[in-house]
């Protein structure tokens, strides 16, 4: 469907995001940032970029499409536990099993649908349907996660991401004792050339970089403290693998264990700056009892 409006004298001076914005109410911010990227924005039949001034007398021309209800992002009555939550961030324990973006399989079913029933403004926060999202667990990792929920607290955080300025440990139980206490596993990591659902060392892939100390050996088991200097997808699991100590339970990059149904990796910690005061968070999450109870287990039963 192709939507025309005429600038006014009244609306000229304005960036053509806000414009439309303004103008198509039933448009969230977030949408009319996808139409514009998408290039089905145009001003007097030239495609235009957000931040353009509009004029009087200029003639706006989208092209929407209706929304696939596959693709709609729908809310989902799930409870959240939440460790803190101010007007600019929350912080969440995310369970393990469930997913945080919504893709092929895991429609509605997502951590983002979850956000969405607590949070409806969120569907408004950032231009790539992230929702507040600014980092990522896996499918089967539990853990702390933060979630921005306005525009500015999103783009403070992902900056502080994407500068490596975030401290986040994790909670991780491995086969085997490694030779030494404490280290850093160097390797490269990019898709696996052959198991595209895969990540492996390869020597054409991003640097990435984990930490880890010994916190206890338990019969052929090492708990482990775990910090990830850098974020790459599966960087933990495949780093700790590649020395020959997969994380227990995993059952991608190791092998799956019947007395847990999930690998064992915890997000336990996080360290920010506050987006809008600037001052540092320690933010913790307890290891849940899932695996406080394997821990149990192995102990007193040696399985």
């Amino acid at each position: 469907m192709l939507t025309s409006i005429n600038v006014q004298k009244t609306e000229s001076g304005q960036r053509l995001d806000k414009f439309i914005a303004n103008k198509l109410s039933k448009l969230s911010r977030n949408q009319v940032q996808n139409l514009i990227n998408a290039q089905q924005v145009k001003i007097n039949g030239i495609t235009s970029k957000a931040s353009q001034i509009i004029s009087c007398g200029d003639k706006v021309e989208l092209e929407i499409h209706q929304i696939s209800s596959e693709n709609e992002i729908l809310p989902m009555d799930l409870k959240l536990e939440i460790i803190y939550e101010d007007d600019e961030i929350l912080v969440i324990t995310k369970p393990h099993g469930l997913v945080v973006h919504p893709a092929k399989g895991h429609r509605h079913d997502t951590l983002v649908n979850a956000i969405v029933n607590y949070l409806p403004s969120s569907k408004n926060i950032s231009s790539q349907n992230r929702n507040g999202i600014v980092h990522r667990l896996d499918k089967d990792t539990s853990g702390i996660m933060i979630i921005a929920k306005t525009d500015f607290a999103h783009s403070h955080l992902s900056y502080q991401f994407k500068s490596r300025q975030v401290i986040k440990k994790y909670i991780g139980l491995i086969h085997g004792v490694p030779k030494s206490e404490k280290a850093i596993i160097s390797g490269k990591i990019s898709r696996h050339p052959k198991s595209r659902q895969k990540m492996a060392i390869t020597e054409n892939g991003k640097p990435a970089e984990t930490k880890f100390e010994i916190i206890e050996q338990i019969n052929n088991y090492s708990l482990l403290q775990i910090e990830p200097k850098t974020g790459r997808t599966h960087q933990i699991r495949v780093h700790l693998s590649s020395i020959g100590h997969p994380i227990v339970g995993d059952k991608t990059y190791g092998k799956s264990n019947t007395a847990i149904n999930r690998h064992f990796l915890h997000a336990s910690s996080i360290i920010i700056k506050h987006p809008e005061t600037n001052k540092i968070l320690n933010l913790q999450c307890k290891l849940p009892s899932d695996l406080n109870d394997f821990l149990k287990n192995i102990r007193e039963y040696n399985i």
